[in-house]
């Protein structure tokens, strides 16, 4: 039987997918809308993945025009697109992906925050990549008001974060049912579980648990890191494994841009893991200086592992499946690691 939504040649399109994760959630996929600032080979590759995926439309927020550094990162783009607009030049090949997924571009906003609050609402995800620290808040605080997903995601050469903030959050996931019977109620400071199903599938015993995220907008908890007790839930070794880059990205969003040099940053990036109660012995010079001489660079191989990651995690929250981001994801290209870490 085929959904009201989904038309026969949809579900032909989507079979894999449907079978993977379900009609209910390909149908919230579907009606659902998406919106992307900045054009980056970042947001390229989470472009990519979402229209493949047949979400409902996205729209793409880029002034920018193609320069030779956008070549090497964004595969939507060619030398023949030079001193084009970035979302104009990238359009058709973005279409030619999947014809049913409507795409739309504002191409004619230089500041984010001149995106005003109703224009904003009604989006079900908002992605905002290559922004200013004020314009990620500027956008977050209407996002979290108005209870949409909100994604803020970069990539600095070999690094890259993903900050999630998606309010109040429920979701699903399916296990073998455990012999103890699980326990409704708090199951971490962020996470709760509201619900137990158990049902029999292919003679097998399943439990699906509905569960309950809560999340800090990004202002929160970039600039209320002071209580040391992020820090605190770490004992021994893990404390020491806690990435470099945490208390590095945290930082620079506060730093003023003249102090962007390495001593100046580096005294920022201590007190930022005073702040978060990390030991000073995390900090590491050779991150700090790798930081700084690639800010916004972005290269291709770690645009498509955490776009990849970011994409998936968009998916799943439209679709309302599994566990989501919580709430800093922080890639590190030349260690090959990726801890989430929970602000």
């Amino acid at each position: 039987m085929v959904n009201s939504n989904l038309s026969v040649e949809e579900v032909a399109v989507y079979d894999r997918q449907i079978r993977l994760w379900g009609i209910d959630a390909q149908n919230r996929m579907r009606n659902s809308k998406n919106l992307i600032i900045n054009l980056g080979g970042l947001s390229a590759e989470v472009v990519k993945n979402m229209v493949l995926a047949g979400v409902g439309s996205v729209t793409l927020v880029d002034s920018k025009k193609v320069e030779e550094a956008d070549l090497s990162a964004n595969f939507f783009l060619e030398e023949s697109d030079l001193n084009k607009n970035r979302a104009e030049a990238a359009c058709p090949r973005i279409q030619k992906l999947n014809s049913r997924v409507e795409i739309n571009l504002e191409t004619s906003v230089t500041d984010a925050k001149e995106l005003t609050e109703e224009w904003l609402s009604q989006f079900n995800t908002v992605l905002a990549t290559g922004l200013k620290y004020e314009e990620l808040c500027h956008i977050n605080e209407i996002t979290h008001k108005h209870k949409q997903s909100f994604f803020a995601a970069d990539l600095n050469g070999l690094y890259g974060f993903v900050f999630a903030d998606l309010v109040e959050h429920t979701f699903k996931i399916e296990r073998e049912k455990p012999n103890i019977p699980t326990k409704i109620g708090p199951e971490t400071k962020t996470r709760s579980i509201v619900s137990s199903v158990s049902k029999k599938d292919s003679g097998k015993h399943v439990e699906i648990l509905t569960k309950l995220e809560k999340y800090r907008p990004l202002k929160e908890v970039v600039e209320n890191a002071v209580s040391g007790s992020f820090g605190a839930q770490f004992k021994g070794r893990r404390l020491l494994k806690i990435s470099p880059l945490l208390p590095i990205q945290l930082a620079y969003w506060t730093t003023p841009k003249e102090e962007l040099n390495f001593d100046s940053f580096k005294a920022h990036v201590t007190q930022k893991a005073a702040d978060l109660g990390l030991p000073t012995g995390i900090i590491q010079d050779s991150v700090i200086q790798s930081f700084l001489s690639s800010v916004h660079a972005e290269l291709s191989p770690v645009a498509s592992v955490l776009g990849g990651v970011l994409a998936q995690d968009i998916l799943n929250v439209l679709s309302l499946k599994e566990q989501p981001i919580q709430n800093f994801f922080i890639f590190n290209g030349d260690s090959n690691e990726g801890p989430i870490y929970t602000l």
